[in-house]
């Protein structure tokens, strides 16, 4: 089955996927399908998985907000969480 995915990725994610391939002797397209369907069985596997899926996914959220500057558009503080 062929898939067609449009998105924007950083130029420095996309260069590392590049290499990536590269090393593993496929191109960007089967390397993204493979990195995809790892991320699934991840998703679905034991709860092991499923926790180090979760913080990786964490892990490259934080990456991408402090790489935006860290913006808290749309965020709430702890009164709105907490208050009265």
């Amino acid at each position: 089955m062929t898939v067609e995915l449009t998105t924007h990725l950083d130029d420095d994610l996309v260069a590392h996927l590049h290499a990536e391939a590269q090393r593993a002797g496929v191109d960007l397209d089967t390397h993204l399908g493979r990195v995809l369907a790892a991320d699934y069985r991840a998703a679905h596997g034991s709860r092991e998985e499923r926790t180090a899926r979760a913080r990786a996914l964490a892990a490259a959220a934080v990456h991408e907000w402090n790489g935006a500057g860290r913006p808290e558009v749309g965020g709430v503080d702890f009164e709105d969480v907490f208050g009265r």
